[in-house]
């Protein structure tokens, strides 16, 4: 008798097929990969675009402070009413500007810091142009006072500012900007040291 039966083991039918699943397999798990990486990239992204401008808005803050002790400081303490409603700044605040920022004193406790000027400030913003809106909340302080070395013998060339009777100082304010975003509460705090000399 004939044996007629195949052998199967030694065919390479299915050998094809095998090697294209594998392959397809590999290159979808390669794909997912690539997906993955570059899904978390963009979302890395995304979250250090938002704290870049939350620490933006706090650095304008900075600026800001900066241009009010300077408004201050170049009105002798006597902000006219238009610059104090145009730098934001109530009414009711006048004391505190003279007093506390202009003259460096705490009239209440002399051995005290005088008391910040604190300001909150709801920035403009259009969500349509994809804008973030911020709440600022400033802080101005004056630190304290000090002679500029040199003011009180003969120098040459005298420093900067003062007279006679009242020589020229460096005062030091320490100005703080908390920068808050509305839509996903981000903040950034930058705090700076700011001198000036008058």
């Amino acid at each position: 008798m004939e044996n007629n039966r195949k052998d199967n083991l030694s065919s390479q039918c299915g050998v094809a097929l095998i090697t294209v699943l594998i392959i397809s397999l590999c290159s979808l798990a390669l794909m997912g990969g690539v997906f993955y990486m570059l899904k978390s990239g963009l979302r890395v992204a995304t979250i250090n675009k938002q704290f870049t401008t939350a620490k933006e808005a706090s650095a304008g803050g900075i600026e800001y402070g900066v241009a009010i002790v300077k408004a201050v400081i170049s009105h002798d303490g006597n902000l006219p009413d238009d610059l104090q409603e145009s730098l934001g700044i109530p009414s009711s605040y006048e004391e505190i500007l003279k007093e506390n920022i202009y003259l460096c004193k705490n009239s209440d406790n002399p051995s005290e810091l005088p008391r910040p000027l604190k300001l909150d400030i709801e920035t403009q913003c259009d969500y349509s142009t994809g804008q973030n809106c911020f709440n600022l909340k400033i802080i101005v302080q004056c630190l304290y006072s000090i002679p500029i070395p040199g003011s009180e013998s003969l120098v040459f060339p005298p420093p900067p500012g003062g007279t006679k009777s009242n020589p020229p100082q460096y005062v030091f304010y320490r100005i703080r900007s908390i920068a808050k975003e509305q839509q996903t509460n981000n903040t950034a705090d930058i705090e700076a040291v700011y001198r000036i000399t008058r």
